[in-house]
């Protein structure tokens, strides 16, 4: 999971022309650089499902439907409730999505948003505790995952072949 940062100027094929810049009262020009930056955040977890084509054709095939109308993905731990440190993970990374669509605003569509600078040190603060939960639980996740790979066989039946999809 990262952060990154960047001062707020949008590029533009047009002849430059600048905001109107605000003086303040102690003589400090207010424009947007002084208000606001850009953020991105990139966050990524091991979702644990699988397509499965053998299902889809036999599916597809069953109900007359074109190859197209679906697609079975198999849940490799059997669903949430049978690996706890996977849903934590993923809850994690949820969360931090959540907090940085929380402080910020839509800027491009590359993925940056604006941050005000007067929600900077709580962004900062509240991203750092979700980012410590985060590797928490992949640390978990990564103790228990011989575990979770073990029981799923007991789980699924032998035809599923899930043991291939790790």
């Amino acid at each position: 999971m990262s952060t990154k940062t960047k001062k707020a100027t949008k590029k533009s094929t047009k002849k430059s022309t600048k905001a109107p810049a605000t003086q303040k009262s102690s003589g400090v020009v207010d424009t947007i650089h002084s208000r606001a930056m850009l953020v991105t955040l990139s966050v990524s977890a091991f979702q644990a499902r699988r397509f499965d084509r053998k299902v889809t054709e036999k599916v597809n095939r069953e109900y007359a439907a074109d190859e197209h109308a679906g697609r079975y993905n198999k849940h490799l731990f059997g669903g949430t409730k049978h690996a706890p440190s996977h849903s934590a993970v993923l809850s994690a990374a949820s969360a931090a999505r959540q907090i940085h669509y929380d402080n910020t605003l839509p800027w491009n569509d590359e993925g940056w948003r604006l941050l005000p600078t007067s929600n900077y040190f709580v962004y900062q603060e509240q991203m750092r505790e979700v980012r410590e939960r985060f590797e928490r639980a992949v640390r978990t996740f990564i103790e228990d995952y011989p575990n979770l790979k073990r029981a799923i066989t007991y789980l699924t039946h032998p035809a599923l072949g899930v043991n291939n999809d790790f």
